[in-house]
């Protein structure tokens, strides 16, 4: 049994580098699970920087709801993507918003598609983390409003946690995964009913 960790990577800044080709290889995979007019949530997280870059060369037409303001500055300018952006409080570290005031402005949305970033995903215990409270209660508020949700997962967060658990994997629709899992890391998720893309 692998030591899980806490690697304390609270900025984006810090994440920026690392995992850039399974990161790319996620967003494929989340891009192939979107159709036409289908309303999408994309939280902060690096990876989903990654599906806007894909978006934006693609042929889809989506509107995009998001608190991070990369993502914002990535779509912007692309005619067949509407984008909206959750205000609220701003986390320069994150670079986004979140907050009760983000919390509010996310209620009054329903999403087709929300792609969740995550620090840590502990599939013995089922649950999921983050480093912040605040991130956490916006992805749980996410989770409410989506018909469906997928995690966007690299392997090493299999093995990492955060602080704070935001919620049991039963919650969440699918877990996107760049690589294959072994056996056992399957059969935990079928317990769980998770689709793994």
């Amino acid at each position: 049994m692998s030591l899980r960790t806490n690697p304390h990577l609270y900025s984006s800044v810090q994440r920026k580098d690392m995992n850039d080709e399974e990161r790319q290889m996620l967003a494929k995979k989340a891009v192939s699970l979107l159709k036409d007019e289908d309303t999408i949530y994309l939280d902060i997280s690096r990876t989903n920087v990654e599906i806007a870059k894909i978006l934006t060369t693609s042929n889809l037409s989506v509107h995009v709801i998001t608190n991070m303001i990369e993502i914002l500055d990535v779509l912007r300018n692309h005619p067949h993507i509407s984008v909206v952006l959750i205000g609220g409080e701003l986390n320069k570290e994150r670079d986004g918003f979140w907050g009760g005031l983000s919390m509010k402005i996310v209620q009054s949305f329903k999403f087709d598609v929300a792609f969740l970033g995550v620090v840590g995903v502990d599939l013995q215990q089922g649950k999921m983390s983050t480093y912040y409270v605040d991130d956490g209660l916006m992805k749980q508020q996410i989770i409410t409003q989506s018909q469906r949700s997928y995690l966007l997962c690299e392997q090493r967060k299999l093995r990492e946690d955060g602080q704070f658990i935001y919620g049991d994997l039963s919650e969440v629709d699918g877990i996107v995964l760049a690589s294959s899992l072994h056996e056992d890391e399957q059969n935990l998720l079928n317990e769980y009913g998770v689709e793994i893309v």
